[in-house]
């Protein structure tokens, strides 16, 4: 019956090392082309503006040509845009024309100084609009990312624990084998 030695086994600790920082590096590639690959099937137009709704008069506080004064839903997750079909003038009731403020697509309105009814700057208006947001696989796919993510917050940890175990191996092999003289 043949016994094999600590003494040729101790390239076996050492030999394990290439493996497993193989497996690290494509572990680290697969995770960034993971989050990589899901926020651009995130952002796509059919994604992120899948949905659609509508809200009527909607009372935007003093509006002014200085401040931007944001819709309720510019906060809706995959928010896309709005398109405005009504603003009133609060006060009066006066429909307030197109020319006489501009619409961003970040969901901001404000008021242009030009224009026949520049005094209604710094009043409340009324505003009717549709808007674009991203439904159920906006929210998939962005929960995928933010997973994606918060694994990353362990990977310092899953390194040190491989690399604390090829030390111990290294260790266990170089005084294991002085024992045995």
């Amino acid at each position: 019956m043949r016994t094999i030695s600590l003494y040729q086994k101790k390239g076996q600790t050492v030999n394990s090392m290439g493996p497993i920082m193989l497996t690290l590096v494509f572990a680290a590639i697969v995770l960034v082309f993971g989050i990589i690959i899901s926020q651009s099937l995130r952002d796509i137009d059919t994604i992120k503006s899948s949905e659609s709704a509508s809200v009527s008069n909607e009372t935007l506080t003093t509006v002014s040509n200085v401040t931007a004064e944001n819709v309720a839903t510019y906060a809706t997750p995959g928010f896309g845009g709005l398109t405005v079909s009504l603003m009133y003038n609060s006060t009066d009731a006066i429909l307030i024309d197109s020319g006489n403020y501009t619409v961003y697509s970040n969901g901001s309105i404000v008021a242009t100084a030009l224009g026949a009814q520049s005094s209604f700057n710094n009043t409340n208006w009324l505003v009717t609009y549709s808007y674009t947001y991203g439904g159920g696989a906006y929210l998939a796919a962005n929960e995928t990312i933010v997973g994606l993510g918060t694994f990353a917050n362990f990977w310092e940890i899953i390194v040190l624990a491989i690399v604390i175990t090829i030390v111990l191996g290294l260790l266990i092999v170089v005084f294991g084998r002085q024992g045995r003289r």
